[in-house]
């Protein structure tokens, strides 16, 4: 069995300035907020209420439902226990800053992967995971496709043409 296609698959969503995007949210602080029991992530509303229109992030608009949350995840050394996210079933992650091994466990099989930066990734968030090696932050995108498609089999299902 190839855990990989039950853990995450590499989208092919058009790239655009992360970095941009988080330093531009960061000054709109009603914006932020931190994530129950999680000091390290920050959620920032979702896209249809953006403050402001710009060209960086009109690549994500266009792809994906506008009322989809998103989080820029900061993630600092050593990393983030094994767990499952509670209210986050599927989500689609992009890997801004740093380096770490994102681990999978499943039948007590357990895979690593190392996510590469500016890339787009569809990540089974209902799935036990970890980060860890984290040297310097990690620094992701996270969009939340829980509300659109439930779970990460249909969302697989639907986005199967950006595999």
């Amino acid at each position: 069995m190839v855990y990989m296609n039950i853990f995450y698959r590499k989208l092919q969503w058009p790239l655009f300035d992360g970095l941009y995007l988080v330093n531009r949210v960061s000054q709109y602080p009603d914006y932020l907020h931190h994530q129950d029991g999680y000091d390290e992530t920050k959620r920032y509303g979702n896209l249809k209420n953006w403050p402001e229109y710009n060209e960086d992030i009109q690549p994500i608009r266009d792809t994906i439902p506008v009322g989809s949350e998103f989080t820029i995840q900061i993630i600092k050394s050593p990393g983030l226990g094994w767990h499952i996210d509670r209210n986050r079933k599927v989500s689609v992650l992009y890997l801004l800053q740093g380096e770490a091994y994102t681990y999978f466990k499943k039948d007590d099989v357990v895979h690593k992967t190392m996510f590469d930066k500016n890339s787009w990734y569809l990540f089974n968030n209902d799935e036990m995971h970890c980060v860890e090696g984290v040297q310097e932050l990690r620094v992701a995108l996270c969009i939340d496709l829980t509300n659109e498609y439930g779970d990460y089999n249909t969302a697989v299902k639907q986005l199967g043409n950006w595999l």
